[in-house]
């Protein structure tokens, strides 16, 4: 049933999502094959991890923390993503209905993502920096106009919970983790001509604000975050490290070690926004002034009620 999935380098079609009807088939060969491909997806889930902690080990992490996921291989996580999904439907019909209602938001999301690169193009024949950062700025923007649209469905009521909103966050989920990857690999080229980390004189704060945003969104590449982790704090040798840094490390280490110095990632605990596990409770107020970050409980008061944003 691989080969029924979408290629690729082609994005997920909401109209063709024949692939998944044998989940809801009454027909036990067919619920077979729907069975056989989870279980493929998890023996790729399985795999990914364990070469992702090998490869982590020989830098020597332990990473025995990392969490099992599909780690860039873009049909494993299609696969869970649709499994997750349609478990929120009674049967078939009401799955592809509600795929098929989505669909015109979904286009109109990508169309909204082609005319922004277009917009932020590269000049041609241009300097090398403007080059660089052009096409920084055009990654930066379409990152941010998918996450967000991910959200709710735009122009719509309709969020969490909402048959229309599972299958339109299955599509954009998607183009999500293929944008992800692709920007993974802009920035791994971009870093490596840069000793690691671009300095201050190679590339403008603007500029390095956007490739910090591509790698903090680089979750299925967490060896290229730990990568960029060490990098910048040998950029920072003998002066303060920057906000992004705190960000980045806490994204990497709660992954790696499950534990976060500097609080900046949350969730919520008991309906009130909390932090995740912290390696030093008592110390970390401190250890974010030290980054020039505002104490905990007023970072947390800037996060929306739990109740109505996730």
């Amino acid at each position: 049933m691989l080969d029924r999935l979408p290629a690729e380098d082609a994005p997920l079609d909401l109209t063709r999502l024949d692939w998944v009807q044998p989940r809801f088939s009454p027909d036990p060969a067919e619920r077979a094959r729907w069975r056989a491909l989870l279980d493929w997806a998890e023996a790729a889930r399985r795999a990914r991890t364990a070469a992702l902690r090998d490869t982590l080990r020989t830098r020597g992490i332990d990473a025995a923390s990392l969490p099992e996921a599909c780690y860039g291989d873009r049909r494993c996580g299609l696969i869970v993503d649709a499994e997750a999904t349609a478990a929120t439907f009674d049967d078939w019909p009401a799955f592809d209905a509600a795929a098929k209602a989505a669909w015109p938001y979904v286009l109109g999301l990508r169309r909204a993502v082609e005319i922004a690169s277009q917009v932020q193009a590269s000049p041609p024949d241009g300097e090398a920096l403007r080059t660089v950062a052009a096409e920084l700025q055009r990654r930066a923007l379409n990152d941010q106009i998918l996450r967000y649209a991910l959200d709710g469905v735009p122009g719509r009521d309709a969020g969490p919970g909402d048959p229309l909103y599972a299958t339109y966050a299955l599509a954009l989920g998607d183009d999500v983790r293929r944008l992800d990857a692709d920007n993974a690999a802009y920035a791994a080229q971009l870093m490596a001509r840069h000793d690691g980390w671009p300095a201050p004189t190679a590339l403008p704060e603007q500029a390095q604000a956007q490739l910090w945003l591509l790698v903090q969104h680089a979750d299925q590449r967490p060896d290229l975050q730990y990568q960029t982790l060490r990098a910048m704090q040998r950029r920072h040798v003998g002066t303060p490290l920057t906000t992004r840094y705190g960000f980045l490390y806490d994204r990497v280490m709660l992954k790696l070690d499950g534990r976060q110095r500097y609080g900046t990632q949350v969730t919520c605990i008991e309906g009130r926004r909390a932090p995740q596990p912290l390696e030093d409770a008592q110390r970390v107020d401190a250890l974010r002034a030290g980054l020039g970050m505002p104490p905990l409980d007023e970072y947390l008061a800037r996060f929306p009620d739990c109740t109505v944003a996730p």
